[in-house]
């Protein structure tokens, strides 16, 4: 039986290889930071106790690392002395009855199958390794008639150990009260002067305490150090996901050419058009079509629904066999329900618009709850906001609102009621009405434009230049 299950993260590195002022855990990776996708992989553990451990002034990480895991505990390391001194602040708040997982926040492809594999191996030291075709920057595992007995960093290896292509890959586990007791063991007498914890190697196998390498691959041990390795990871990442939703049953016109950044979940049969972003949780009905160049976040998309290219939504709940775009954009707390058009240029917001009803061309439409089988003209504008607060406006099934035609909220339209064109509309327009609000058309000559005479001189230059 599994001991039980807490983990401890190391995020108090300081990123000096990568540019600007982020910290590292914080760097973002697929419309996420790095530490965000280490703590999903963990949450599948239904760890006891999750502990960060952190730098000083980490105020915006732990902020973040609440919204993923709100039971998250974080304890500083300061000042910092290499990987087995954080570990040590971590470990250290645990109980000691159950086993460790010690996980690097910037180690963002970890697999939650490797991690179960891991927990269930730490009844001994139980550590992620694989054979690297350039194992440059990795710690060498060391073995002795095929038993583990240490590992050693770069800095420290001989000509002769570098060429070891078997490499820690950063994330290993073992019982608690035993990491505890041997993490104060490890002394810094090395190239870097600092703690490594993969001197846990050594200090188990001289111990006895069984050792076992779980294997896995460059891709998941892919660690971020340098630009180039957040664009690698960027990359890696997304194939990933692409390779998911084509496993699911999802067309990808080209895979190379579509950015999933987040929990996409698309039925068979969903068509995905190049250079599509998928931000956040998305999900695709069967039979849906994503346009080129669209941008979707947290979106759910009906089955049959049509999405037009260069559309862009954020927070929206489209119902099934409706037709979106091209160039429209949707914004949060809107939802359309059934068979539902909605055009060229038009931009809808924190609105409700039933089943049937059409809005085709160059309106706004914010605050609003429309009924079924209206219909929109061009141009029309819902006048929401008064200056200081927003107001919603109401329109009843079957309403014809004509083009160019102002709504100023709070205002209701009646049922079946007809807003001819170039209305503006500040009083409730009542059921079965045609309402209009118009000065009358007039027409008036216009003024005969004057005449003037070129003079002599200006004539003859100007023939002298034909």
């Amino acid at each position: 039986m599994s001991l039980p299950c807490d983990i401890v993260i190391l995020a108090a590195g300081r990123g000096s290889r990568l540019p600007g002022d982020v910290p590292k855990p914080l760097l973002p990776l697929a419309g996420e930071p790095l530490i965000g996708h280490v703590l999903r992989a963990a949450a599948t553990l239904r760890p006891r106790r999750t502990v960060i451990v952190t730098a000083a002034k980490s105020d915006a990480l732990k902020a973040f690392a609440q919204t993923v895991c709100p039971q998250a505990e974080f304890v500083t390391q300061h000042p910092p002395h290499g990987t087995a001194d954080a570990a040590r602040c971590g470990i250290n708040t645990l109980d000691d009855d159950g086993a460790t997982l010690i996980l690097c926040a910037d180690t963002p492809l970890l697999e939650a199958a490797t991690l179960r594999k891991l927990h269930t191996k730490a009844s001994g030291l139980a550590l992620m390794a694989f054979h690297a075709h350039n194992p440059q920057g990795y710690g060498r595992v060391l073995r002795k008639n095929g038993n583990i007995i240490g590992i050693v960093e770069e800095k420290d290896a001989s000509p002769t150990v570098r060429k070891i292509t078997e490499v820690f890959a950063g994330a290993l586990a073992a019982p608690t009260i035993w990491l505890k007791q041997t993490l104060r063991r490890v002394r810094d007498n090395n190239a870097a002067g600092e703690r490594y914890l993969t001197d846990l190697a050594a200090l188990a196998a001289k111990q006895t305490l069984p050792i076992t390498a779980v294997p896995t691959n460059e891709y998941e041990a892919a660690g971020v150090n340098t630009a180039m390795d957040l664009a690698a990871a960027e990359t890696m990442l997304r194939q990933r996901r692409t390779t998911a939703l084509l496993t699911r049953g999802a067309l990808l016109i080209d895979p190379l050419r579509v950015d999933v950044r987040g929990q996409v979940r698309a039925a068979a049969g969903t068509i995905i058009d190049v250079n599509v972003v998928l931000i956040g949780k998305i999900t695709l009905g069967h039979g849906c079509y994503i346009g080129a160049h669209s941008v979707l976040t947290d979106c759910a998309i009906g089955a049959g629904t049509v999405i037009e290219p260069f559309c862009h939504l954020h927070g929206a709940r489209i119902g099934t066999n409706c037709t979106i775009g091209p160039y429209a954009r949707i914004r949060p707390n809107t939802a359309l329900a059934t068979k539902v058009h909605v055009g060229n240029f038009v931009e809808i917001k924190n609105s409700h618009l039933a089943a049937g009803t059409k809005a085709g061309h160059l309106s706004y439409l914010g605050d609003s709850d429309i009924g079924n089988e209206v219909n929109i003209g061009a141009g029309v504008i819902t006048c929401n906001y008064d200056g200081k607060r927003k107001h919603r406006t109401v329109i009843g099934n079957n309403a014809f609102i004509g083009s160019d035609t102002q709504l100023i909220a709070p205002v209701r339209i009646g049922k079946g009621a007809f807003v001819a064109a170039g209305t503006t509309v500040t009083k409730d327009a009542p059921t079965n009405h045609l309402t209009m609000a118009r000065l009358p058309q007039q027409s008036r000559p216009l003024r005969k434009t004057q005449t003037v005479k070129k003079s002599k001189k200006k004539k003859q230059f100007t023939e002298g230049h034909n």
